[in-house]
């Protein structure tokens, strides 16, 4: 009688099998949790379904109906929008704070915890905060600062023409990770070429042009992929702070998919847009890869294999 015999040895086969046992719920969490959520939302976005009763089978009404909703523009529009606010806008500070912090000093460490410290705040809180600074009245931090110089007040949140900017003010101080980030990328550039640009009578704008922004343009390169993918999917801010208000004016794509979920019951119409959202988001990550090749910098893959 023939036996079947495993490759590798015994001990290697044990070795194995603890293995998938250690892994085994990171698989069970990724199949549950996220593969087969995934797999049942396109099946919903063909579907006509309240959550009480069946699905119903209605082929591609879903995305028909959203091509010619007047909201889903709008709310495409304010995401885009506040992405190209956002993201250039967040990664710049966090790189001008990391090179503010990026130093010797006897308390550097005290800053680089100031600066950090609203990222690991409860988002909750934090925006009630701003949502008190930004009040529109003059008892609002934000217009009580502004009447020191004699302007304002500004309706901030509860105007059309504000509402965004006033979002993307609130976002702008959750830097600090990004911050941590570029500071990590910034203790790893070479002290040597720094050195060597030095004795060539190199300025202080030249260094970072020519050797500090390639050396991290890797980090940087991430924080924007990041900064892709994490604001178009951002909508809790929106949510508390404004609603989606005024007039729709910071409705965005995550908050529209919320309401036509919890609030509509319109779960084939929200599964529908997230998938339009999910393409959204890899063809902008697309085009950022494909630019990557401009720009990013690899030390390794520009100076070859030495040997």
């Amino acid at each position: 009688m023939l036996k079947l015999k495993l490759p590798g040895s015994r001990l290697e086969r044990i070795e194995n099998i603890w293995g998938y046992i250690f892994i085994f719920p990171w698989l069970f969490g990724f199949f549950a949790l996220t593969l087969y959520p995934m797999l049942f939302s396109i099946r919903i976005s063909l579907s006509n379904w309240n959550i009480l009763g069946r699905p119903r089978y209605i082929g591609f009404d879903n995305f028909i109906d959203l091509f010619y909703d007047e909201r889903v523009r709008t709310a495409l529009y304010n995401t885009i929008y506040m992405a190209a606010l956002n993201i250039p806008l967040c990664t710049a500070m966090a790189l001008g704070l990391a090179l503010l912090v990026n130093s010797n000093l006897k308390c550097v460490s005290i800053f680089r915890t100031v600066y950090y410290l609203p990222s690991v705040v409860s988002g909750i809180s934090l925006m009630m905060v701003w949502t008190w600074i930004l009040d529109p009245s003059k008892n609002g931090l934000a217009n009580m600062f502004l009447g020191l110089f004699g302007l304002g007040p500004l309706s901030w949140l509860k105007s059309e023409a504000w509402s965004k900017p006033s979002l993307v003010l609130m976002q702008m101080f959750l830097v600090g990770g990004g911050m941590v980030v570029f500071l990590a990328a910034l203790k790893n550039v070479p002290v040597q070429l720094y050195e060597s640009a030095e004795i060539d009578g190199a300025s202080a704008w030249t260094k970072f042009t020519k050797i500090t922004l390639p050396m991290i343009s890797p980090t940087m390169f991430f924080q924007v992929t990041m900064g892709i993918i994490g604001y178009f999917q951002n909508y809790a801010a929106n949510f508390i702070m404004t609603g989606g208000g005024p007039a729709d004016s910071s409705l965005v794509l995550g908050l529209l998919i919320w309401r036509q979920a919890f609030e509509w019951y319109r779960m084939g119409s929200a599964a529908a847009l997230s998938w339009i959202l999910f393409g959204i988001i890899m063809i902008f990550t697309i085009i950022q890869l494909i630019g990557s090749r401009r720009w990013v910098y690899y030390e390794a893959a520009q100076g070859g294999d030495e040997s």
